[in-house]
């Protein structure tokens, strides 16, 4: 079915054509679609993707849905969630138990993995690449976890895909001097990644929206986090003037609609829909990087 929703000024009306949850064309002409959706007097943005993996450590699904809720509030409508594992042998069943976790968001999620940095291995990122895994954040302690592990083991098993080695640095607590050796650490690792030509990207914050260059690394860009035609129709439409709002029905004490897929989740009478989200299947495409130098 192609639909489309109209947005903006009155006197700068715009549309975003839709088709199976996808944009297929950004126009202000007015579309000959047979379902129209109305939002004059909002303006959308892009959705943004949160960095989310507490999200797997609730207990009760009252808790999460409060906590994808609050995703939602903040412009979110997307996550990443990490799968722990430490064998390989284990990894298919930790992302079927990841998956029925999430299989109740009704956010998109994308599903990476999480590992110590002593449980990497050539088999480890072999199976990553079978099953589509976009990232593996390994954590470490200290800068000498880093320098002592054998990189060039993994330069067979890497074999240009796109998998992305992301550090997280494990501290005892979040003071000011912790935050400052945590910044320090990630700027040796990036200097050593650079110069033996290792896949990496900015490590992630808990809770927060990932920035634009780290969607585009991870392969999200422009599948998620833009409006253009080929993208998800995933946006977040607020109040062009608060003059505009009267006849506008959204959540009271968050003025703004959310829109996933193409569908309303949040606003204009409706609330988000548990189990909507799909898992995010990031095209694993080949790298054109040289040799590595180990």
């Amino acid at each position: 079915m192609v639909y489309s929703i109209r947005y903006g000024y009155p006197e700068q009306t715009q549309f975003l054509v839709i088709e199976h949850g996808k944009i297929i064309d950004c126009t202000t002409r007015h579309p000959r679609s047979e379902c129209l959706i109305d939002f004059k007097g909002l303006r959308p943005r892009p959705g943004a993707t949160f960095y989310a993996p507490y999200l797997l450590d609730y207990s009760r699904k009252e808790d999460r849905l409060k906590a994808y809720q609050s995703i939602m509030d903040r412009g979110g409508t997307s996550v990443i969630v990490p799968c722990y594992c430490k064998n390989v042998a284990l990894l298919k069943a930790n992302l079927q138990a990841t998956r029925q976790v999430m299989k109740h968001s009704p956010l998109d999620y994308l599903i990476g993995l999480s590992t110590h940095i002593e449980f990497l291995s050539q088999a480890l990122v072999i199976e990553c690449n079978k099953q589509s895994i976009p990232f593996i954040q390994f954590e470490f302690s200290h800068i000498d976890d880093l320098y002592s592990y054998p990189w060039e083991w993994l330069r067979d098993a890497v074999n240009g895909q796109r998998l992305l080695f992301i550090p997280f640095y494990k501290t005892r607590g979040e003071d000011k001097k912790a935050g400052l050796q945590r910044k320090k650490f990630y700027h040796l690792w990036y200097q050593f990644a650079d110069r033996m030509n290792i896949p990496t990207a900015l490590a992630f914050e808990e809770d927060h929206a990932i920035p634009n260059p780290l969607t585009k690394n991870l392969g999200l860009y422009p599948i998620k986090g833009a409006l253009v035609p080929g993208s998800d129709c995933d946006c977040v439409l607020t109040p062009v003037s608060l003059e505009q709002q009267e006849n506008l029905h959204y959540d009271e004490n968050n003025h703004s609609v959310v829109v996933i897929r193409g569908q309303v989740q949040k606003g204009n009478g409706n609330m988000m829909c548990p189990g909507f989200g799909q898992e995010i299947k990031v095209p694993m495409v080949h790298r054109f990087t040289g040799d590595w130098e180990c």
